[in-house]
């Protein structure tokens, strides 16, 4: 059998979630299998890979000729149709040699974004050997996999740079950008803030030289990393294609290789070179992190022992340095077996894309609601570029988004935060919220510096909070109260699912504890739901086992829910009742008795939380 065929069939029997084995009781008992793949992932023609995660978690490639695949692991693809048809806006008819002719461009290199609520795709009307009419433009659709075209950005000859191909959009703060270029340079410059027109087309950066194309770039630490390729990207087993890698502290540069050259004067540093199995490894996707935290690269390279299938689709892992720079093993595709990128559909599934501005990063908040008192300093997309932040000086706060399409479970949000206020500041994740704890000491004043000390010590200032989703919609945020000297510093928000994981249940348990004593020491409530719910207490409290502690915990929410008790804003049910005495006593339309209905307050009634106040249905007992 070939080597390579029976490598992949070992692969995907290894893939396969659950392997089975005979316990010693006879029975049988499923245990987790070790995901692997081999290079390539995708054994067709796939050239110029763009990545991006849709909302349902479902990763989309897209290459060259809007050629689509669509994977849940990055390992595993299969084809999608009719995503995109071929643009015809830069289309020529001409007269040569006394006939007409026309030249029809090809949609080269397609990149999808989502941002604004819809998906974002640019592309490269080009044509083989004619790089002066090239040109880029753009497509919109409210799915990954369906299309409209809106038109040109700009051609070749608008702004002068010969062969305009091979775009990729980037985000900083709360503007948008578009790089591009190939092997005359590559180019940066801003968008609109709607993603559809150069914002000025006068208004454009050279960050590399002419070695260039395909560039990708990417924020990691404290700096922004520009991915490329050099040399023939197209000759079969002839082509001298390889990714190449620079890095600045700047979006806009300067760009530098790892030895100190300009990217600008076609300094690099090589990330992927050939070796006897893979020829021409370029033009790499985005970056790539799963559910461990590891990074990964998706790129093209022809097979080398043979090349009929074209630029196939290859995956290998993304290391980084101890200086930061990225690096794959060996320095070449694997061609061995290789453990998969991890994706958990429970606990330990990172729900990240779901989240808008996760980082703060655009100004006023984009995607989140925000309130803040007058006198507050209320302010986002501060700090450096690669670690934006919101601040908060002084005042009353609230910062939330609220999310939809969750599937039930425990959710933990990180982030990094800062604040020398104690207890005055709340994570909030659904209905539970979790003290801010102080940090020891004094952050400096000045934004940049400020994010510079949060990523020299991450870990120092993480904080975790975790909530409950029922009913697949979840809200998170920050809220609080701070003194005119104190502040707040937070950004990196990331929303995790930990399923029925012990310390999530530990962190949350205590909140809903109280909110349970809270509802039993009310004489408002019927005995009947305060039963029920010492009784869930009860369950939760007295096993070990996080399955039976998380069936618990939702038995307990859904009641507290039905009792609208779980309002974060909900104070204490009611006041003290005053004594039998000094009013007549009152009964609900069952003849249940009530206690005295004091002028603000609480109660329940028929089971149902009403505001006190007189209510013409509730007769005075005689």
């Amino acid at each position: 059998m070939n080597k390579r065929l029976l490598l992949i069939l070992l692969s995907c029997l290894t893939a396969w979630p659950f392997i089975q084995s005979p316990t010693g009781n006879g029975q049988w008992a499923t245990l987790n299998a070790q995901t692997t793949y081999v290079n390539p992932v995708y054994n067709w023609d796939t050239p110029d890979p763009s990545i991006q995660r849709a909302q349902d978690g479902t990763f989309y490639c897209y290459a060259t000729a809007c050629q689509t695949r669509k994977s849940t692991d990055l390992v595993h693809w299969t084809d999608v149709p009719n995503v995109f048809s071929r643009p015809t806006w830069n289309d020529t008819t001409y007269i040569k040699n006394g006939k007409q002719q026309t030249d029809y461009y090809n949609l080269w290199a397609a990149d999808a974004n989502y941002f604004g609520g819809r998906y974002v795709m640019y592309y490269a009307s080009a044509l083989w050997g004619n790089g002066s009419r090239t040109g880029i433009g753009v497509a919109t659709g409210l799915t990954p996999y369906r299309f409209t075209d809106a038109g040109k950005l700009f051609r070749s000859t608008e702004i002068k740079v010969e062969n305009s191909i091979d775009p990729v959009y980037i985000e900083e703060f709360d503007k948008k950008y578009l790089a591009w270029g190939s092997f005359n340079g590559i180019y940066i410059t801003q968008l609109t803030d709607d993603g559809l027109h150069v914002r000025d087309m006068s208004q454009i950066k050279r960050i590399a030289g002419s070695a260039f194309e395909g560039a990708m770039i990417h924020r990691h630490g404290s700096h922004y990393y520009l991915f490329a390729s050099i040399g023939s990207c197209c000759e079969g087993l002839n082509s001298t294609y390889r990714t190449v890698v620079g890095r600045s502290t700047n979006l806009m540069g300067p760009y530098m290789s790892k030895s100190g050259q300009l990217l600008t004067s076609n300094g690099y540093t090589v990330l992927i070179s050939r070796n006897t199995h893979w020829v021409g490894p370029g033009h790499n996707s985005e970056i790539i992190t799963d559910d461990e935290g590891q990074d990964w690269i998706l790129y093209h390279a022809y097979d080398a022992s043979d090349d009929t299938r074209g630029r196939v689709l290859m995956l290998d892992r993304l290391h980084w340095d101890e200086q930061g720079w990225p690096y794959v093993e060996s320095g070449t595709p694997s061609f061995t077996e290789q453990p998969a990128p991890i994706f958990y559909k429970g606990d330990g599934a990172r729900m990240d894309y779901k989240l808008q501005n996760s980082d703060f990063m655009q100004s006023d908040f984009a995607g989140w609601t925000a309130t803040a008192e007058s006198s507050t300093d209320f302010s986002s997309g501060l700090g450096s570029a690669f670690m934006p932040l919101m601040h908060v000086a002084g005042g009353s706060f609230s910062v939330e988004q609220s999310l939809t399409g969750l599937p039930d479970g425990l959710y933990e949000v990180s982030l990094q935060a800062h604040t020398l206020a104690e207890q005055s500041v709340q994570v909030r994740v659904g209905s539970v919220l979790t003290p801010l704890s102080a940090s020891a000491e004094p952050l400096p004043e000045a934004a940049a510096d400020v994010s510079k000390s949060l990523l020299r010590n991450p870990s120092a200032h993480l904080r975790h909070a975790y909530g409950l989703v029922i009913g697949g919609r979840l809200t998170l945020g920050l809220r609080g109260n701070l003194q005119p000297d104190q502040a707040l510093w937070a950004g990196q928000v990331r929303l995790t699912r930990r399923d029925k994981n012990a310390q999530a249940l530990q962190a949350v348990a205590p909140w809903y504890a109280q909110r349970v004593a809270e509802v039993v020491a009310s004489p408002s409530v019927d005995d009947y739901y305060k039963n029920r719910l010492q009784g869930y207490l009860s369950a939760m409290q007295e096993t070990d086992d996080p399955a039976q502690q998380y069936t618990a915990l939702v038995n307990i929410h859904k009641q507290l829910d039905r009792l609208s008790a779980l309002d974060p804003t909900y104070d204490a049910i009611l006041a003290p009742t005053a004594p039998a005495s000094s009013a007549p006593a009152l009964y609900d339309l069952s003849g249940r008795p009530l206690p005295t209905i004091p002028t603000t307050g609480i109660y329940i009634l028929n089971g149902r939380k009403v505001i006190s106040r007189p209510n013409p249905d509730v007769q005075p007992g005689l």
